[in-house]
């Protein structure tokens, strides 16, 4: 777990911790805005490069669809996903639980 200015983070992978601290500090924030304060709306920032990009339908929401999604497939438990994705409940979780697929194949292979 990471602590950034006295408050817990979800911890970095290697590489995201690489390129972050590569970028450029002008500012305690990560994306500061153009006076280095926190963004207000970070989601209407995420729309506008959205739209720049032409990516066409992608939600904010989906950025942690993907990422719950990703770390299902790579065999995370789902106490760990859940926990990494701040859902209360396991049952939030379990919606992730579908791209399990391979990994129960595998559990029963063994059976005769």
């Amino acid at each position: 777990m990471i602590k950034i200015k006295g408050v817990s983070c979800n911890p970095f992978n290697a590489i995201l911790k690489l390129l972050m601290f590569e970028l450029p500090r002008n500012s305690d924030y990560v994306f500061p805005n153009e006076n280095g304060k926190p963004f207000v709306n970070i989601q209407k920032g995420f729309y506008s490069a959205v739209r720049r990009a032409r990516i066409g339908h992608l939600r904010f929401h989906d950025l942690g669809h993907q990422f719950g999604s990703q770390l299902i497939m790579s065999r995370v438990d789902l106490v760990t996903v859940k926990e990494l994705l701040g859902h209360k409940d396991i049952s939030a979780t379990m919606r992730y639980a579908h791209f399990n697929v391979e990994r129960k194949r595998q559990a029963v292979n063994p059976l005769p």
